[in-house]
């Protein structure tokens, strides 16, 4: 069982070829740019990625040096094999409640952040968003004044700082376990 993120170069991780998935590589990038690389890539000893294929492709696109990833290394080669796929498909297979769903949208539309990071289409956003209310300005002022600074993760995606910022930034920003947690963060992608 897996005990703690580790931080491997990008170049010594190897794709599993045969992953049937496809992926949207630039709204994963978009996603890792504006909250920060928070679900590591599992790998074996060897480097080769069992899931998280989506998340190497986001990174080659941002030119990350490094990224988080954690080693499975209990998991037999036709498990490992096995765990793509369950991984994959189990998140597609989960629903969202659209009232709860609607409603988290509205209040992250009216803090004004960008919903764009989130994987949800602009069509989808404007279905779920129809109903809602836009805040007077006067609300909208007090909203932003309140708001923090974006990211030094996010200034980078914005400015086009250097690949090596983004990389200690992303590095700096991945969370530690604790060293009792044997379970790994539910993957936002």
């Amino acid at each position: 069982m897996a005990q703690r993120i580790e931080h491997w170069k990008l170049a010594d991780l190897t794709p599993y070829p045969r992953n049937p998935r496809r992926h949207s590589d630039a709204q994963i990038a978009g996603s890792i740019a504006q909250f920060g690389f928070n679900s590591p890539i599992p790998i074996d000893s060897k480097g080769s990625i069992i899931a998280g294929h989506g998340r190497y492709l986001a990174s080659v696109k941002l030119d990350l040096d490094q990224v988080p990833v954690i080693v499975l290394d209990h998991l037999s080669e036709i498990e490992k094999r096995a765990y793509l796929l369950a991984d994959n498909k189990l998140a597609e297979l989960s629903s969202f409640d659209d009232e709860i769903l609607r409603s988290e949208l509205t209040e992250l539309r009216n803090a004004e952040l960008d919903l764009g990071g989130l994987g949800f289409s602009d069509d989808e956003l404007r279905v779920l968003l129809a109903d809602t209310e836009v805040p007077d300005a006067d609300e909208a002022e007090k909203r932003r004044s309140r708001r923090r600074p974006p990211s030094r993760l996010r200034a980078r995606a914005i400015s086009g700082a250097s690949p090596a910022i983004v990389s200690s930034v992303a590095i700096a920003a991945t969370p530690t376990w604790c060293s009792a947690c044997s379970m790994a963060p539910a993957p936002i992608w």
